[in-house]
């Protein structure tokens, strides 16, 4: 299975040569939040409308499976969240995207 992780590329490049991804809520919340192909457009423009660069992680997920759970969202959809850190070596594509200011996000992976 595969799923996405949306990053500022500010955040993604301090792992660069890094074995492990760690997102910057992890601490707190103990998970990484991930999506679904169908789930990155809403999430996108739910939480990131009024950022104008944006990566999107491609990952492996299939050895993660046992670290993973479908968790329900505010907005009743199930999401999965990844409770372990991430190796960058399942990460298979890091897509790079702009929008203009205060335009949606309109993306295609």
């Amino acid at each position: 299975m595969t799923f996405y992780h949306i990053i500022l590329p500010s955040i993604w490049q301090q792992f660069q040569g890094e074995a492990f991804y760690v997102s910057e809520t992890f601490e707190q919340e103990k998970f990484i939040h991930l999506s679904t192909d169908i789930q990155v457009q809403d999430t996108l423009n739910r939480y990131y409308e009024h950022v104008n660069e944006i990566q999107i992680l491609k990952i492996d997920g299939e050895s993660l499976m046992p670290n993973i759970k479908f968790e329900l969202a505010p907005n009743g959809d199930e999401f999965p969240h990844l409770y372990a850190h991430l190796p960058v070596q399942l990460i298979k594509k890091v897509y790079h995207f702009n929008k203009k200011e205060g335009a949606n996000w309109f993306i295609k992976l």
